[in-house]
This record gives structure tokens, C-alpha cells and sequence, in this order.
């Protein structure tokens, strides 16, 4: 469902004010998740269980079903220059209040994906951090962006929710090039993994995502320019477990638990160790 933005601000964005009030009586920082949708989103006027009733429809088609609506970016596509001065303005606006309903908590936006020009200057204007996830910055030639030259307001994070965490990452790069599948861009991406952490000296990857890679990707990121980093606890421990694949629809999905307690991972030397290395680093 669409947010009726206009309700909203004919009472002075009271719900947002609450809910965000709320938050950060709980947590020292926060982030919101798909903050381009406070700029615009692509809304459809039918929910996604009627998907494959639409698939097959043409323009026409579509629009006899549900009335004369069709898909499309509300407030407005960012097609002219006046429908993206409205957008950025309404994002504005709302992440204002936000802020200003945050309190001394943290806000932190999640602008990955395909971000409007005028979302970076707003966000910095504004002072909350965006993202910085590895996999996703990279140069023309397809290495990882040297995290250094990341902007100071931002966050660092080896993968989020939506991502395969680094140690699946590694073991499905291998699992296909021991099937033949794409060998050699997979085993350019084991060594771009290794040259992000510095290991970049000719060598040929190792079979597992061992302590000396997990290390020098993790230091990497600590080591970035961000002024925030941030580690899903799989890639704390080096695990595999993926928390959840977009646009897919599984019970593996959300339902990822750690496989030890908290006293078992102190207890086990090797996990013991990662905790180490991450508190030291």
C-alpha cells in the first residue's frame, strides 16, 4: 500500500513523528530501509499475488482489468525536470521530519539500487549516511572501488539482509567453477574478493574462504573512509547462512537462526577467534 502523503501532511506527519519517536527510544541508530521511496516509488495497482494474472497483458489489456491504472512511479517518473524537483522535494521534506523526530538516534538510508541524481545531495545535505556495499561499487573493469575513497558520510558493510553473505559468496564462485559455469568470471571475482583485502600479490585463491582472506576483507572495510561500519553476524563467523533472496518467495527466507547459542560461540576456539579478530580490528 502507498502512503497517502498528502493525509500525512495535513497532520503535520503525526503517525511518522510516533513511529520514529519510538524508535529511537530503543536504538542508538537506525536505518531505513528503500529510502528512495520517499522520493517516488513504483507502485502497481494490483497486489503481487495477481502477478502472473497481468504478466501476459499488453498496456490495454492491463488497464481494462483494474479500471484505467497502470503501473508507474507515484509521486511522478523522474521524466522532467519539474517531476524530479518534486521528488527530491517531497523526499526532503519527509526525511526531515524523520530526523527531526529521531531525536539524537542515528538515521541511516539505504540508497542502493537505481538512485536518482538528486538523491546523493540530498542525503548529504541532510547529513545521514548511505550505503557502501562492496560488490556493488566497482570500477569499469569490474574491481571493487577502493574503500578508502568512500565518502566519510556513509556506511560500509560487507553484505546486507539482501545479499549472499561472504563466505557463501566464495563457496558458490568455487561450486561453479568446479561445474564449468563461467570459470573464468568467477575465479576473477575470488580475486577481485582478495584484492579488495589487500591480498593482491599474483596469488591463486584458496578453495575455502579461510582465516587469512575472512581477515583482510573484514580490515578492509574497517579500514574504509565511511564513517560507519556494520557486519551481518554471518560474516562475523564466516557462515553461510543467507537470510533472504529478493523477489523469491521461500521458507528459507527469514527463518535463518544462528546455529549456537552465545555461550557456545564463546566456548568453540574457532569462532572464539573471530570474535577476537573483529574486536581487535
Amino acid at each position: 500500500p502507498n502512503y497517502r502523503w498528502d493525509e500525512l501532511r495535513r497532520r503535520n506527519f503525526e503517525w511518522w513523528r510516533t513511529r520514529v519517536g519510538n524508535i529511537q527510544k530503543v536504538f542508538h541508530l537506525y536505518r531505513i530501509d528503500h529510502v528512495l521511496g520517499f522520493f517516488r516509488i513504483y507502485s502497481f495497482p494490483w497486489t503481487p499475488d495477481r502477478n502472473a494474472e497481468f504478466l501476459p497483458c499488453n498496456e490495454t489489456e492491463a488497464s481494462y482489468k483494474t479500471g484505467g491504472r497502470l503501473p508507474g512511479f507515484k509521486q511522478f517518473p523522474d521524466d522532467t525536470h519539474e517531476h524530479k524537483s518534486a521528488n527530491q522535494a517531497q523526499g526532503e521534506e519527509i526525511l526531515r521530519v524523520v530526523l527531526e523526530g529521531s531525536g539524537d538516534t542515528t538515521v541511516v538510508a539505504e540508497d542502493l539500487g537505481c538512485v536518482p541524481e538528486y538523491v546523493p545531495p540530498t542525503l548529504e545535505k541532510l547529513g545521514m549516511p548511505g550505503f557502501r556495499i562492496p560488490m556493488l561499487f566497482r570500477e569499469h573493469d569490474g574491481s571493487y572501488s577502493d574503500p578508502k575513497k568512500y565518502p566519510r558520510l556513509s556506511l560500509a558493510q560487507p553484505a546486507t539482509h539482501d545479499h549472499t553473505p561472504l563466505a557463501l559468496m566464495w563457496q558458490e564462485c568455487w561450486a561453479n567453477i568446479d561445474a564449468g559455469k563461467d570459470v573464468e568470471n568467477n575465479r576473477q571475482e575470488l580475486r577481485r574478493m582478495m584484492a579488495f583485502g589487500g591480498l593482491n600479490n599474483g596469488e591463486e585463491p584458496p578453495r575455502e574462504f579461510d582465516d587469512r582472506v575472512h581477515e583482510a576483507f573484514t580490515r578492509a572495510v574497517m579500514a574504509s573512509n565511511s564513517w560507519l561500519a556494520v557486519f551481518q553476524v554471518q560474516d562475523v563467523f564466516a557462515q553461510t547462512a543467507r537470510f533472504n533472496v529478493p523477489g523469491s518467495t521461500s521458507t528459507s527466507n527469514w527463518s535463518a537462526r544462528l546455529p549456537q547459542t552465545v555461550k557456545q560461540l564463546d566456548a568453540d576456539p574457532k569462532l572464539l577467534a573471530k570474535t577476537k579478530m573483529l574486536s581487535r580490528l
